[in-house]
Protein backbone atom coordinates (compact mmCIF):
# COMPACT_ATOMS: atom_id res chain seq x y z
CA UNK A 1 0.00 0.00 0.00
CA UNK A 2 1.26 3.24 -0.77
CA UNK A 3 0.85 6.25 1.72
CA UNK A 4 0.66 9.71 0.00
CA UNK A 5 3.32 11.88 0.43
CA UNK A 6 0.96 14.46 2.40
CA UNK A 7 -0.08 12.00 4.96
CA UNK A 8 3.05 10.63 5.92
CA UNK A 9 4.70 14.22 6.06
CA UNK A 10 1.97 15.38 8.29
CA UNK A 11 2.78 12.30 10.45
CA UNK A 12 6.09 13.58 11.02
CA UNK A 13 5.44 16.77 12.00
CA UNK A 14 5.32 19.02 14.88
CA UNK A 15 4.66 22.32 16.00
CA UNK A 16 4.49 24.15 19.51
CA UNK A 17 2.61 27.43 20.61
CA UNK A 18 4.11 29.95 21.96
CA UNK A 19 2.42 32.80 23.91
CA UNK A 20 5.03 35.75 24.55
CA UNK A 21 3.73 38.18 27.62
CA UNK A 22 5.15 40.81 30.45
CA UNK A 23 4.81 44.32 31.29
CA UNK A 24 5.31 47.17 28.55
CA UNK A 25 8.64 47.93 27.23
CA UNK A 26 10.49 44.24 28.86
CA UNK A 27 11.24 43.72 24.79
CA UNK A 28 8.52 40.81 23.65
CA UNK A 29 8.15 42.33 20.21
CA UNK A 30 12.16 42.38 19.42
CA UNK A 31 12.56 38.99 21.21
CA UNK A 32 9.58 37.46 18.35
CA UNK A 33 11.55 39.33 15.64
CA UNK A 34 14.81 37.89 17.09
CA UNK A 35 13.38 34.78 17.15
CA UNK A 36 11.75 34.86 13.65
CA UNK A 37 14.89 36.10 11.70
CA UNK A 38 12.12 39.21 10.37
CA UNK A 39 11.01 42.71 11.85
CA UNK A 40 7.53 41.55 11.60
CA UNK A 41 6.35 43.33 15.32
CA UNK A 42 6.79 47.00 15.50
CA UNK A 43 9.44 47.80 18.41
CA UNK A 44 9.38 51.02 19.88
CA UNK A 45 10.20 52.80 23.54
CA UNK A 46 6.90 54.25 23.70
CA UNK A 47 4.70 52.00 26.10
CA UNK A 48 1.69 49.87 23.88
CA UNK A 49 3.02 49.44 20.79
CA UNK A 50 1.76 46.62 20.32
CA UNK A 51 -1.80 46.83 20.68
CA UNK A 52 -3.39 43.41 19.39
CA UNK A 53 -1.99 40.07 19.29
CA UNK A 54 1.05 39.28 16.84
CA UNK A 55 1.69 36.22 15.21
CA UNK A 56 4.82 34.87 14.28
CA UNK A 57 5.18 31.83 12.26
CA UNK A 58 8.89 30.25 12.06
CA UNK A 59 8.90 26.46 10.62
CA UNK A 60 12.33 24.42 10.41
CA UNK A 61 11.79 21.41 9.35
CA UNK A 62 9.75 19.61 10.81
CA UNK A 63 8.83 22.09 13.45
CA UNK A 64 6.61 25.19 13.29
CA UNK A 65 6.77 27.35 15.83
CA UNK A 66 4.09 29.93 16.36
CA UNK A 67 4.87 33.07 18.63
CA UNK A 68 1.74 35.20 19.85
CA UNK A 69 3.60 38.42 20.84
CA UNK A 70 0.66 39.96 23.22
CA UNK A 71 0.43 43.69 24.36
CA UNK A 72 1.96 44.91 27.33
CA UNK A 73 0.40 43.70 30.72
CA UNK A 74 -0.61 46.71 32.95
CA UNK A 75 -3.63 48.24 34.98
CA UNK A 76 -6.52 48.55 32.75
CA UNK A 77 -7.37 52.61 32.78
CA UNK A 78 -9.90 52.48 29.57
CA UNK A 79 -11.57 50.15 27.24
CA UNK A 80 -8.14 49.85 24.93
CA UNK A 81 -6.67 48.52 28.46
CA UNK A 82 -9.02 46.35 28.85
CA UNK A 83 -9.18 44.61 25.16
CA UNK A 84 -5.30 44.59 25.73
CA UNK A 85 -5.50 42.76 28.68
CA UNK A 86 -8.27 40.60 26.96
CA UNK A 87 -5.72 39.42 24.50
CA UNK A 88 -3.07 38.65 26.42
CA UNK A 89 -5.82 36.72 29.21
CA UNK A 90 -6.68 34.56 25.99
CA UNK A 91 -3.45 34.10 24.41
CA UNK A 92 -2.23 31.91 27.49
CA UNK A 93 -4.71 29.25 27.23
CA UNK A 94 -4.15 26.05 25.03
CA UNK A 95 -0.24 27.05 24.16
CA UNK A 96 2.72 24.84 25.01
CA UNK A 97 4.62 27.15 26.28
CA UNK A 98 4.66 30.32 28.02
CA UNK A 99 7.31 32.85 27.80
CA UNK A 100 7.48 35.34 30.71
CA UNK A 101 9.80 38.90 28.92
CA UNK A 102 11.27 40.77 31.98
CA UNK A 103 13.79 43.78 31.75
CA UNK A 104 16.36 42.50 33.97
CA UNK A 105 17.39 46.74 34.90
CA UNK A 106 13.83 47.19 36.53
CA UNK A 107 12.52 45.49 39.56
CA UNK A 108 9.48 42.76 39.58
CA UNK A 109 6.25 45.22 39.10
CA UNK A 110 2.84 44.09 40.53
CA UNK A 111 1.85 43.64 36.71
CA UNK A 112 4.50 41.10 36.71
CA UNK A 113 2.89 39.69 39.94
CA UNK A 114 -0.46 39.47 38.71
CA UNK A 115 0.85 37.48 35.62
CA UNK A 116 2.40 35.37 37.57
CA UNK A 117 -0.76 34.48 39.62
CA UNK A 118 -2.84 34.41 36.46
CA UNK A 119 -0.35 31.78 35.29
CA UNK A 120 -0.42 29.31 38.31
CA UNK A 121 -3.16 27.21 37.21
CA UNK A 122 -1.79 26.77 33.61
CA UNK A 123 -0.72 23.47 32.14
CA UNK A 124 1.63 25.24 29.56
CA UNK A 125 5.38 25.37 30.08
CA UNK A 126 6.54 28.37 31.24
CA UNK A 127 9.48 30.02 30.75
CA UNK A 128 10.91 32.72 32.25
CA UNK A 129 12.94 35.06 29.69
CA UNK A 130 15.18 37.66 31.36
CA UNK A 131 16.09 40.58 28.57
CA UNK A 132 18.27 43.25 27.95
CA UNK A 133 21.34 41.31 29.66
CA UNK A 134 23.64 43.93 27.62
CA UNK A 135 22.81 46.74 30.12
CA UNK A 136 23.85 45.20 33.33
CA UNK A 137 27.31 45.44 34.02
CA UNK A 138 27.45 43.99 37.82
CA UNK A 139 26.34 39.84 36.67
CA UNK A 140 25.34 39.84 40.27
CA UNK A 141 22.62 41.91 39.53
CA UNK A 142 21.38 39.00 37.06
CA UNK A 143 21.61 36.27 40.28
CA UNK A 144 19.64 38.32 41.99
CA UNK A 145 16.83 39.18 39.56
CA UNK A 146 16.49 35.47 38.92
CA UNK A 147 16.68 34.59 42.60
CA UNK A 148 13.74 37.15 43.22
CA UNK A 149 11.38 36.18 40.47
CA UNK A 150 12.44 31.97 40.98
CA UNK A 151 10.96 32.84 44.38
CA UNK A 152 7.59 34.09 43.06
CA UNK A 153 7.50 30.72 40.69
CA UNK A 154 8.69 27.50 39.76
CA UNK A 155 9.79 28.35 35.87
CA UNK A 156 10.40 25.27 33.99
CA UNK A 157 13.33 27.54 32.60
CA UNK A 158 15.28 30.71 33.11
CA UNK A 159 16.74 32.12 30.36
CA UNK A 160 19.08 35.49 30.02
CA UNK A 161 18.84 36.98 26.74
CA UNK A 162 19.94 40.16 24.70
CA UNK A 163 16.99 40.41 22.23
CA UNK A 164 18.44 43.33 20.61
CA UNK A 165 22.02 41.71 20.57
CA UNK A 166 20.24 37.92 19.37
CA UNK A 167 22.37 36.54 22.65
CA UNK A 168 20.68 33.16 24.40
CA UNK A 169 18.25 33.06 21.66
CA UNK A 170 19.80 29.64 20.10
CA UNK A 171 18.88 28.85 23.61
CA UNK A 172 15.66 29.15 23.66
CA UNK A 173 15.04 27.82 20.23
CA UNK A 174 16.50 24.73 21.62
CA UNK A 175 13.67 24.43 24.72
CA UNK A 176 11.33 25.45 22.18
CA UNK A 177 12.22 22.47 20.28
CA UNK A 178 11.64 19.86 22.98
CA UNK A 179 8.06 21.60 23.89
CA UNK A 180 7.25 20.59 20.50
CA UNK A 181 4.35 18.17 20.15
CA UNK A 182 3.26 16.11 16.67
CA UNK A 183 0.94 17.61 14.90
CA UNK A 184 0.02 19.52 11.51
CA UNK A 185 1.42 22.34 10.50
CA UNK A 186 -1.12 25.15 11.01
CA UNK A 187 0.24 28.05 8.41
CA UNK A 188 2.16 27.44 5.17
CA UNK A 189 5.67 26.77 5.46
CA UNK A 190 6.81 29.68 3.65
CA UNK A 191 4.56 32.54 6.14
CA UNK A 192 6.04 34.53 8.96
CA UNK A 193 3.05 36.61 10.15
CA UNK A 194 -0.71 36.86 10.04
CA UNK A 195 -0.31 40.70 9.85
Amino acid sequence: MVIPYAVNMQNDTKNVFVTIIGRPNAGKSSLLNGLIGEKIAAVSAKPQTTRTKITGVLTKDEIQYVFMDTPGMHKSKNKLSEHMINAVNESMSDVETIMLVVDCTKKISETEKVLLNSIKSSKSKVILIINKIDLIDDKDNLIQTISEYSSLYNFDEVIPVSALNGDGLDIIMDVLTKNAVDGPHYFPDDMLTDQ
